[in-house]
């Protein structure tokens, strides 16, 4: 009888090839599952560590490809790294291993090794699965050019030839009482009437 890690196809017994195994009294081996691998005259499979994979009958693991991770040992398949991120290393083991995008990059596919540079006339924030148009500016005044700003004069007379308050009738035109004088009508016509405002004093 043969003993374990091989099995008997005539009258001597051979070991498993790697990805096989077999226990005692073996007449065929057996083939490791996916997640699993196994070495020349193996007794049993071993379990991928995190950041590797395999398939069926692996004689070896194979590390995840840049832009893909895994936490769980003996599993087959890596996880993509989300919209947004990137991992540039193989065999990487957690999500944390997956980076964000830079500000001004962005990448809106899973399992991303880069990211990707906006494109001129937009930007975006970090972690970002596209970029945004940047707004365009309010244009300026031409060089060299003043921005004027518009002198507001006395209230024109109204109709009747009068002014407003504060103001008195000089050729057709209303014009500001001078300082220490005012006018309190609000139909004046000439300046004769102007008054002298009285002087305060406090001690």
């Amino acid at each position: 009888m043969c003993t374990s890690f091989c099995f008997e196809p005539g009258n001597a017994c051979s070991d498993c090839a790697g990805g096989a195994y077999s226990g005692s009294g073996a007449s065929v081996c057996t083939t490791c599952p996916a997640g699993y691998y196994s070495s020349s005259g193996a007794s049993s499979c071993t379990a991928c560590p995190a950041g590797q994979h395999s398939g069926s009958g692996y004689a070896a693991c194979l590390q995840c490809p840049a832009g893909k991770y895994l936490p769980d040992s003996g599993v087959n398949q890596c996880l993509d790294c989300p919209a947004g991120t990137y991992c540039a290393a193989t065999g990487a083991k957690s999500a944390s291993d997956c980076a964000q995008c830079a500000t001004g990059k962005y990448q809106a596919s899973t399992g991303a090794s880069s990211c990707i540079t906006c494109p001129a006339g937009q930007y975006s924030n970090a972690g970002a699965t596209q970029c945004t148009t940047a707004p365009q500016p309010s244009p300026a005044p031409h060089a060299g050019v003043p921005v004027s700003t518009p002198t507001l004069g006395p209230p024109p007379p109204t109709p009747a030839g009068t002014c407003n308050p504060g103001y008195y009738n000089s050729g057709g035109s209303c014009v500001a009482c001078p300082s220490g004088q005012f006018q309190s009508q609000s139909d004046f016509t000439g300046k004769k009437s102007l008054r002298k405002a009285h002087t305060m004093f406090f001690s």
